[in-house]
């Protein structure tokens, strides 16, 4: 074997296994996360969803057809390891468009929640002042 190899697969390693400590640090976080919820609101509606985040990515296993290795995640906004998935691959999705941009802001418009009869009306109301503001800023 070559030098080259050799230094390239020591690399390739090292990075595996920085990427390895760093899923490592993000699961113990959200089992931490996780428990606390769990043992702090017990009555709360969301048990469940605390209980899936605590067994998120629990198990790795071989899917047959691809030899790659899977894990279920639980999907939910507040667990760590599936925020940042969920962020990459949005990342991965807009990443094109958005290196188009000349300057790319983000921008993330709130309001109180209404009731779903007024909803309708609200809805309404904001894309009225979405209009007003994308004529402001042309």
């Amino acid at each position: 074997m070559m030098q080259g190899e050799d230094t390239n697969s020591k690399s390739e390693k090292l990075k595996a296994k920085k990427q390895w400590l760093k899923n490592a640090r993000r699961k113990a976080i959200a089992y931490k996360g996780a428990l606390e919820l769990i043992n702090s609101v017990s009555e709360s509606k969301l048990i469940n969803s605390y209980w899936r985040t605590y067994d998120c990515s629990y198990r790795y296993v071989e899917n047959p057809e691809t030899k790659i290795m899977e894990t279920h995640r639980c999907k939910n906004r507040f667990c760590i390891k599936c925020a940042s998935a969920y962020s990459a691959k949005m990342f991965t999705q807009y990443n094109e468009q958005l290196l188009k941009m000349q300057d790319p802001n983000l921008l993330t418009l709130t309001v109180k929640t209404v009731s779903g009869k007024n909803l309708k009306y609200r809805i309404s109301e904001m894309q009225i002042i979405w209009r007003k503001i994308m004529k402001s800023a042309n």
